[in-house]
């Protein structure tokens, strides 16, 4: 290799360092441990789905688990038979929320009615889900009773994963 390949290479290196460290600042801002959840009363690409006007069940004392997911998406369709029965069994104690992103606010009231979806579901535009740091669907976050991302993972959950998540809340929980 010669003085001139070796220069090139360096610069190659430096550019793509940097350009790395500007995406990991980027897209560590939403949904990074230990942030706050995105304040969804305020945000004005949360559409709710049942047309109540009250803001969603995230950050207002009471813990929360947020799936981010989208109607086309196979993954997160497979995920939801999960995510329903863990609504049921954690109920009044953790607060199940859907944003549903890149979907018609029609096939999301017919997933709602397919898999029988007991938690309120919102629709969420991109700007919402990038509030959230969401760079794949499905992603899910715990949220904690004072609105603190405590737990998140991107990819179809399984029952365990989500029970795992859900004791970052309390861990001697079952």
């Amino acid at each position: 290799m010669n003085d001139r390949t070796a220069i090139q290479l360096i610069k190659i290196l430096v550019v793509v360092g940097v350009l790395g460290i500007g995406t990991a600042i980027f897209f560590g801002r939403g949904g990074a441990l230990g942030s706050q959840a995105p304040p969804t009363t305020s945000l004005a690409g949360i559409q709710r789905i049942d047309g109540v006007s009250e803001p969603l069940p995230i950050g207002q004392g009471k813990p929360a688990f947020v799936n981010v997911w989208a109607t086309w998406c196979g993954p997160c369709l497979q995920e939801l038979p999960s995510l329903v029965e863990a609504s049921k069994a954690y109920q009044g104690r953790v607060a199940f929320v859907g944003l549903a992103t890149d979907s018609t606010i029609d096939d999301v009231k017919k997933i709602i009615e397919r898999f029988s979806i007991p938690y309120p579901m919102a629709l969420a535009d991109d700007a919402a889900s990038a509030s959230w740091g969401v760079q794949a669907l499905p992603t899910s976050f715990v949220v904690d009773g004072a609105g603190t991302i405590v737990w998140s993972h991107s990819g179809s959950l399984t029952r365990a994963e989500l029970d795992d998540g859900l004791k970052r809340l309390d861990p001697d929980s079952p």
